[in-house]
């Protein structure tokens, strides 16, 4: 199995994945970046009170 090589670059602050570039399931050629853009994670009460 051939491993591809890729940069991450993590966008935002968070625990969870919001949307990501290149979109899941397309092709990422070598050395690409592929961009992870992060939210918090809020509580019940956290979203409730925005």
């Amino acid at each position: 199995m051939q491993e591809n090589s890729f940069e991450l670059r993590l966008l935002g602050e968070g625990e969870r994945i919001a949307e990501q570039f290149p979109l899941a399931g397309q092709e990422v050629a070598d050395n690409s970046t592929v961009i992870l853009y992060l939210e918090e994670i809020l509580s019940e009460d956290e979203s409730e009170s925005e």
